[in-house]
């Protein structure tokens, strides 16, 4: 190692150290005021009843149990959990822990260099570039990302403990090979913190840790000999006279932590089992063409961080083609000449060798999901660029000690112009809205920027615009299940039932919508009267799990197949059981509030009532039934005489004045606002109408109420009407 660590303080070292940290939470402090996004946040956290409920003992089980779009990942889901326990479900909570991790990422990092080294600006250059780098982002600010983050600061733990194991290794060595009798004691260590053994054991304990936070970590073995090459100078490598034995101690040292990196492999190619798409779904020759171009893509970004969005459309090439063939060349000609330059540049060939290993898992030759490119992916393979490069530039400094100024001030400039481009970056991930226009913006063909742009739409019942984005981006991936099912729901709110089928019919096979869109179609179902198909459609969703929205969804249907006994039953169930609902459909506020009076309940049913006419203005069902009990409940607190007439006469304008039983509410609402003459005269029409139409439990009602009106009293409490 070199011996220029012996002429820094160790005070500058202190300085520089949190110098780093202190640019890294100016440069994204703003990750603290974005909120969660509604892409993959909504599983991970906000979602996640598992997260919300924060510590407990079902928690520890679940989340080494538990898999998420192939990830089995149980140390950043308890993370999660302890930032519930902390914060609530605070987004900034959470952001706060993401920057905490990461800082302490590129202070460990700056450690690390520094420890091998024994360089102070060399260290402090990389460990900037690569924590100010625009591409560090999407890690910090998305907080479903932390998995890159948590796995950055084991791994970083990991490489330490395995160098100070090194140190005390050789000195160890260096004493027993220098004992005598006048000097026993160096044979042997007297502290167990000098224990090699120890840090040995640190670093597989350490490396275990990273491996349950993210599997990209899988290449840490590979990493490790890197280091013994080079800054550690454990071996030497000549190709024309390789001498394997010579090796050999070293590869039998990293087999514990290959034997950790197998059995994470296995289990992440096992999680790979329950999502649709793996490995195998596209050709070899495509993944390679992918993962070649990506490779190269990223080069590019880390050199000029332009245009950088949360989701890179796929262009899957294939293997012959120009630009993937000009990909393979261009990356097999770097790593032969960094190869050919190893005896004097050491550091180019551990730079670009750290960048291609550790970025395998995630190269796209790999296949996982859709993602063949991400921001994300790199952010523990540019270490190995910016390692090359600083130290290939201290190499000509060395050289031509008259560039060090300029240099330095170009090395300056590059670490400032880079915060300002993360600064505004993270200003990018806002919000949901604001992440995905960019994405749309700086990409072409982005179907899923604009599938996301029309679910936040459709959220907000901005349906046009959500039924724009997301047709748009059906031109751009026919079939994409995402789109379908908001193409379908925002359909189905607008109350075109008939067109929304299909759509939602695509996309409730897709593990990524299905239960939504199964959800959805229950709806869709009920909407258009056919409660046969609604009822199919609910009994699949309730194998998945009892659900208290839809055990809701089924106590309606049993209630309009007038199964009402069955109906009460099963809705006092879930009541007793003091069951939640999330009701964010008129339809199903609707069914809800009907439920709560069929339970005799009308004070809980209004609020429901009141939430399906503000959400369909329109709903002359919803109008009527909210009016009757405005207007006849016995509870003075529920009713409202001057709302009901309201209510009771849009439903009758709606209608035409034509429908007996909302005539018969106005009246009733009438009575209630103390018009009783013009209650008389309603329900005197109402009874009329309904002889007409030979409603006779209606005309003999309304007869009976009119007595009431003829003698001034309102009607009360009528239940079952």
């Amino acid at each position: 190692m070199s011996m220029d660590a012996s002429k820094e303080t160790r005070g500058l070292a202190w300085g520089m150290a949190l110098a780093l940290a202190a640019a890294t939470f100016l440069t994204f402090g703003g990750v603290c005021r974005n909120g969660f996004i509604d892409y993959d946040d909504n599983t991970y956290v906000f979602l996640n009843s598992h997260v919300a409920q924060g510590l407990s003992w079902q928690t520890l089980p679940w989340a080494f149990t538990y898999v998420n779009a192939c990830h089995w990942v149980p140390l950043t889901w308890l993370s999660y959990v302890l930032d519930a326990q902390l914060y609530g479900l605070n987004p900034a909570g959470f952001h706060l822990t993401n920057l905490l991790l990461h800082a302490g990422t590129v202070v460990l990092l700056f450690i690390l260099l520094r420890r091998m080294t024994g360089t102070l600006w060399r260290s402090s250059f990389v460990a900037a570039l690569f924590g100010l780098h625009p591409l560090r982002v999407e890690s910090v600010a998305w907080v479903a990302e932390r998995k890159d983050v948590l796995s950055g600061a084991f791994f970083m733990l990991t490489l330490l403990a395995y160098v100070r194991y090194v140190e005390l290794k050789d000195a160890r060595r260096t004493a027993a090979g220098s004992s005598s009798p006048e000097a026993p004691g160096l044979t042997r260590p007297t502290s167990i913190l000098r224990q090699p053994e120890l840090f040995y054991l640190a670093a597989l304990v350490s490396f275990s840790l990273a491996l349950m936070s993210k599997s990209i970590v899988v290449t840490v073995p590979f990493v490790l000999l890197l280091l013994d090459y080079w800054p550690l100078r454990r071996f030497e490598i000549d190709f024309r006279d390789l001498k394997i034995r010579e090796i050999l101690p070293f590869l039998r040292e990293k087999v514990p932590f290959l034997v950790l990196a197998f059995a994470c492999s296995i289990v992440a190619l096992l999680a790979q089992e329950t999502t649709a798409r793996n490995v195998g779904m596209l050709p070899l020759s495509t993944r390679l063409a992918d993962g070649a171009v990506a490779t190269v893509n990223y080069l590019h970004q880390t050199v000029w961080p332009a245009k950088l969005a949360v989701y890179y459309p796929p262009a899957p090439g294939r293997l012959l083609e120009s630009g993937p063939v000009l990909a393979i060349l261009f990356l097999a000609v770097v790593t032969l000449i960094a190869l050919a330059v190893r005896r004097n540049l050491p550091f180019v060939a551990v730079g670009w060798l750290w960048y291609l290993g550790t970025l395998l898992p995630v190269s796209g030759i790999v296949q996982v999901g859709s993602m063949v490119q991400a921001d994300r992916f790199t952010y523990l393979p540019s270490i190995g660029l910016w390692l090359a490069l600083i130290w290939s530039l201290a190499a000509i400094v060395q050289s031509r000690p008259r560039t060090r100024p300029v240099l330095a001030g170009v090395g300056c400039i590059a670490v400032a112009l880079l915060a300002l481009g993360s600064w505004r970056q993270v200003l990018v991930w806002r919000d949901t809205r604001t992440l995905f226009a960019h994405a749309a913006k700086v990409t072409n063909g982005n179907y899923q920027a604009l599938t996301s742009l029309a679910n936040v739409d459709l959220a907000q019942g901005h349906t046009e615009s959500a039924l724009t984005n997301a047709q748009y981006a059906l031109r751009l991936a026919p079939r994409f299940a995402q789109a379908e099912y908001v193409v379908g729901a925002a359909l189905q709110m607008q109350g075109k039932q008939q067109e929304a089928l299909p759509h939602l019919l695509t996309a409730k096979d897709s593990s990524e919508t299905g239960v939504a869109s199964k959800a959805r179609l229950v709806l869709c179902y009920l909407d258009a009267g056919q409660f046969r198909e609604a009822d199919d459609a609910l009994d699949e969703l309730l194998r998945l799990g009892p659900d208290p929205n839809l055990l809701l969804m089924k106590a309606a249907l049993l209630k309009e197949e007038e199964r009402t006994a069955e109906a009460g039953q099963l809705f006092g169930q879930l009541l007793a059981r003091q069951a939640r609902f999330t009701v964010d459909n008129p339809t199903l506020s609707f069914e809800l509030a009907e439920l709560y009076s069929l339970h005799g309940d009308n004070r809980a049913a209004a609020p429901y009532y009141s939430q399906a006419v503000e959400l369909w203005p329109t709903f002359t069902n919803a109008l009527n039934n909210f009016a009757w009990i405005l207007a006849t409940d016995s509870d003075p607190q529920v009713r409202n005489g001057a709302r009901a007439v309201e209510l009771a006469e849009r439903a009758c304008i709606l209608t035409g004045w034509n429908k007996p039983l909302f005539l018969g509410t106005l009246a009733a609402a009438y009575a209630e606002a103390g018009r009783f003459d013009d209650a008389i005269k309603t329900a005197e029409r109402a009874r009329d109408q309904a002889q007409a139409a030979k409603l006779t439990s209606i005309a003999a009602r309304n007869a009976q109420l009119l007595e009431l009106y003829r003698q001034r009293k309102p009607c009360r409490d009528e239940p079952g009407r």
